[in-house]
């Protein structure tokens, strides 16, 4: 039968086959405790990859909890401060009732006014103005005869066709103070045959109104609170306070720009106006402060620390348990297999070098196999020595019959 020939720089498949598993055993330690610990590391690999990739899911976890925590802050802090300005437009709405107040112009309309700014000292201002937009009455006397006819919330006020309506102005200058001041204006009752409410009600309220909104919300120095006006980017309130920042108006903010894309609140990540990195929640006011809003910001280097901490030590304990099992299966392993085969190697070794008597001392907590051969070789030291015995025994025996037969040699040669 013809041979079939292999051209030189080629392989069979069997060959082929076993090139890579020659290739792995060429790559690692000759000695077994090295090559067990390799073993152990790869058996254990899958547990590390795994504790990491958790890891990394656990510190997404923080930052997304800490982006749905300060949205719910934000939610909660807008409800609370949205029941203290439905104080101010249930007062107005009570106001436009009352008698001396429809009878635009009345004498007691000052003093009714006075005597309810006595008991609200966070309202600055309460003025009754006829339909043309004339103040008729006010708890400022400077403002008496004042024209608001072109103020904006004084015309929606009048053209409102629900005579509950509450219609709140931007932050505007106040041309009876000179300073600062949002307003809420509510229309009186139309006079019979008119088309048109015989005035508004307004109440004045300046930025400490809405510095009081936001006492207690920040909960400490690394969070800040803002109450915004989406309508221009006023900032209406901030704690803790930055000396001459409340007032100024910042159309264009980040958080103003998400407000107007999610009016119905949400979280981004962006610096403030310090420039520190924050992840903000926002939530607006419900009721009729429209276009009013809260942010909550946490500084991100604090949770991306929190993050990073839960990182490092589920890190550390993958390690910790890597290191574990890996001192576990070395006793282990020590204890079964390497100590046993040490034993054996040296008991071979004396052998080899002609004591026979030698006998690998294999103890209780070796594996089955390694016992098995222990056996198995002390037997067959066992054998060898006895055959050695007989031997030696046969050597005596030749040397004495040697030494018989030489000495009858002599005795005849005589």
């Amino acid at each position: 039968m013809r041979r079939a020939s292999i051209l030189p720089g080629h392989t069979t498949a069997r060959h082929a086959s076993s090139l890579p598993g020659r290739a792995l055993l060429a790559v690692l330690p000759r000695k077994l405790w090295p090559r067990l610990a390799v073993l152990m590391l790869a058996a254990t690999m899958p547990l590390v990859v795994l504790l990491v990739l958790s890891a990394v899911a656990d510190g997404r976890r923080v930052v997304d909890t800490a982006r749905d925590r300060v949205v719910q802050l934000a939610r909660m802090a807008a409800e609370r401060e949205d029941d203290m300005l439905q104080q101010a437009s249930s007062l107005l709405r009570v106001l436009s009732q009352v008698p001396d107040v429809q009878k635009v112009g009345a004498a007691e309309c000052d003093g009714l006014l006075s005597t309810v700014i006595s008991v609200h000292p966070r309202i600055n201002v309460l003025a009754v103005l006829n339909a043309e937009g004339t103040v008729t009455c006010s708890t400022n006397p400077a403002g008496k005869g004042l024209s608001l006819a072109d103020r904006s919330y004084f015309r929606e006020a009048l053209a409102s066709p629900s005579k509950t309506a509450v219609v709140m102005s931007e932050f505007t200058v106040s041309r009876a103070t000179g300073k600062p001041a949002m307003f809420f204006a509510v229309p009186l009752e139309r006079l019979p045959g008119a088309n048109v409410p015989a005035g508004v009600i307004l109440a004045g309220v300046g930025f400490e109104w809405f510095a009081r909104l936001s006492d207690g919300a920040s909960g400490s120095s690394d969070q800040v609170i803002q109450v915004l006006d989406s309508r221009d980017g006023a900032i209406l309130a901030e704690a803790p306070a930055t000396a001459g920042r409340v007032g100024q108006r910042f159309p264009h903010s980040p958080i103003i720009e998400a407000f107007r894309a999610f009016p119905g609140g949400g979280s981004l990540r962006v610096p403030d106006l310090d420039g520190v990195g924050r992840v903000f929640g926002f939530a607006p006011l419900p009721g009729q402060a429209a276009g009013l809003l809260v942010a909550i910001g946490l500084r991100e280097a604090d949770i991306r620390a929190a993050a990073d901490g839960r990182f490092w030590l589920s890190i550390g304990i993958a390690f910790a348990a890597t290191a574990a099992a890996m001192l576990t299966a070395w006793l282990i392993a020590k204890r079964m297999v390497l100590r046993p085969i040490d034993a054996l190697v040296k008991a071979a070794a004396l052998v080899g070098s002609g004591d026979l008597s030698a006998r690998a001392a294999i103890g209780r907590g070796a594996a089955a196999e390694l016992l098995s051969l222990g056996t198995a070789f002390a037997r067959m030291a066992g054998r060898l020595q006895a055959l050695d015995g007989r031997i030696a025994a046969c050597r005596r025996n030749w040397r004495s019959a040697r030494a018989a037969t030489a000495w009858w040699q002599r005795m005849l040669m005589r």
